[in-house]
């Protein structure tokens, strides 16, 4: 459709149909702000920002099947106590390729339905970088959070999100935030968080709570408080893997549900306990924690596995198992400061488990030597009570 007759339509505020509306829409060229382009939008339509600065709010309401990309790199000017971009109640949307500076958030999502954001920049939000409230099969990629005056990205009560490869630096909450996440009807995992990286935050790195996750393939370094924590629904279960956290003020990683699969993490640095799960029936697997206080704390209801983990150096005691029924075996523990295992519980069974060079004992038991079952384990000195 020629260009001039949809500027005029929509100056006239004429509807017209949705085949004859779908086009290519450049600003500046046939609208000279963001926000004119998306109101005059229909389903099919691809609006092409060019570079430069847009001192605006854009709002993306009940809007279906459009794109809005931007090239090279675009920046939105966020107005004093406005979102940078606000979506409410669209679906079928594509954003790329913008920068947002300040707003309050910098972007905020209120519903909507196949959303997709990618290559967003936010810098010096007010209050947080990305606030979503709702939403069903998000998928956010590879955008970034600098300076935000909250959460660097808070998701609430998402269903199907999909977070990968986004950046949080300095965020003055939490620097990921998903709280009541949930599969739907259609049951498999209600987010999947990869790739992602956080560091420099007040709060936690990623702290997630809701149904089934996949967390992997993270980085989260210098964060004040827990660097990755998850906390599932009651039969969710979770998969913690290939995750690294670097010097958190807190816990290193922490999950507290049934079910949850830690595997192939590591931890150095953490202010309290570099692994920790709650719950029941947790599998911790070729994970590493090194200096820091605790390596491994497992507690809760018990009957967790822990195969093939290591501690190196830390200040305290290497694994603290609080929980009965647990299984460890192959772990080992090199130069903690206190002891290699400690344990105030019975019926756990450690196999072919090793201490070295611990501060404490190799093994410090509360327990009776019969309360728990020991095989082929080497920890050199064991303590059991009198």
């Amino acid at each position: 459709m020629n260009r001039a007759i949809r500027t005029l339509a929509f100056a006239a505020g004429l509807a017209l149909p949705a085949a004859a509306l779908a086009d290519t829409i450049s600003v500046p060229g046939d609208f000279e702000s963001i926000s004119d382009a998306v109101e005059a939008a229909a389903a099919g339509d691809v609006i092409l920002v060019a570079k430069g600065t847009y001192p605006e709010s854009v709002l993306v309401a009940g809007k279906q099947d459009i794109e809005i990309r931007g090239k090279g790199n675009p920046v939105i000017q966020a107005p004093d106590g406005q979102a940078g971009i606000t979506f409410q109640g669209s679906r079928g949307i594509l954003l790329t390729g913008f920068t947002v500076e300040g707003g309050e958030p910098g972007l905020r999502i209120t519903g909507g339905q196949d959303l997709v954001l990618s290559k967003i920049t936010v810098v010096g939000a007010v209050g947080g970088g990305f606030l979503f409230s709702g939403g069903r099969n998000l998928e956010v990629t590879s955008c970034r959070v600098e300076g935000a005056g909250g959460a660097g990205m808070s998701f609430e009560a998402p269903v199907k999100l999909v977070l990968a490869k986004c950046v949080v630096e300095g965020a003055e909450a939490d620097g990921i935030f998903v709280t009541g996440a949930a599969a739907g009807p259609d049951g498999g995992d209600a987010a999947v968080l990869t790739g992602n990286s956080v560091s420099g935050t007040v709060g936690a790195g990623i702290s997630y709570v809701g149904g089934r996750v996949l967390l992997e393939k993270s980085k989260v370094a210098d964060v004040e408080g827990d660097g990755i924590t998850v906390l599932t629904d009651e039969g969710a279960g979770a998969t913690v893997s290939k995750n690294r956290v670097d010097r958190p003020g807190g816990a290193g990683i922490r999950t507290e549900g049934d079910g949850a699969a830690v595997v192939k993490n590591r931890v150095s640095g953490a202010g309290s306990n570099g692994f920790s799960v709650q719950g029941s029936g947790a599998l911790l697997e070729k994970n590493q924690a090194t200096t820091g206080t605790v390596g491994f704390a497992l507690a809760g209801s018990g009957e967790h596995v822990a195969a093939k983990n290591k501690v190196k150096t830390t200040s305290g005691n290497a694994f603290n198992v609080t929980s009965p029924g647990n299984t460890l075996e192959g772990n080992a523990a090199t130069a903690p400061g206190g002891d290699g295992f400690f344990v105030t519980t019975s019926g756990n069974t450690f196999t072919a488990n090793k201490a070295k060079g611990a501060g404490g004992a190799g093994l410090h038991s509360l327990q009776s030597a019969e309360a728990n079952t020991f095989d082929r384990n080497r920890f050199g000195t064991e303590q059991f009570p009198e």
